[in-house]
């Protein structure tokens, strides 16, 4: 299917605090299991960004990240995920293990939060949200002359 575009709010917290916020113009395509969302995400204290798509599907979420930090995600209910970051300074053991999926995610708009805990090197570095509001930039604009 061809890329909808989307205008995109992203958040991430640690342990209830702020880590991230970005607003941006991203995509949305549909797929046969669900749908994908590609947006780019700016570097911290750097230029540049790394482009990322977060995969939405009937039972999980899979966020891939490519660039200068490459890493993929897996979150599906009551199952830990392991794998690799890899960063300028090295690669790092990762693991995370969702504790609150929720999809609400259709092709003209949608809502996605998660909760999670994350290890980076086997060391538990707390619980993490994250926060999708997305709508297609197209029905907006319908909303706004309605």
């Amino acid at each position: 299917m061809k890329k909808k575009r989307i205008t995109m709010s992203v958040i991430g917290m640690q342990e209830g605090e702020p880590t991230f916020q970005l607003i941006c113009q991203a995509y949305l395509t549909q797929t046969a299991g669900g749908l994908k969302l590609h947006w780019d995400q700016p570097l911290e204290g750097e230029e540049g960004h790394d482009a990322v798509t977060l995969s939405v599907s009937e039972d999980s979420l899979m966020m891939q990240r490519h660039g200068q930090m490459e890493m993929t995600l897996v979150f599906r209910p009551k199952t830990r995920y392991e794998g690799l970051i890899s960063t300028p300074a090295g690669i790092m053991d990762v693991a995370v293990f969702p504790t609150y999926i929720h999809t609400d995610a259709q092709a003209e708009h949608g809502h996605i939060s998660l909760r999670y805990q994350l290890e980076l090197d086997r060391q538990l570095t707390g619980i993490h949200s994250l926060e999708v509001k997305y709508i297609a930039d197209n029905h907006a604009a319908g909303r706004a002359q309605a």
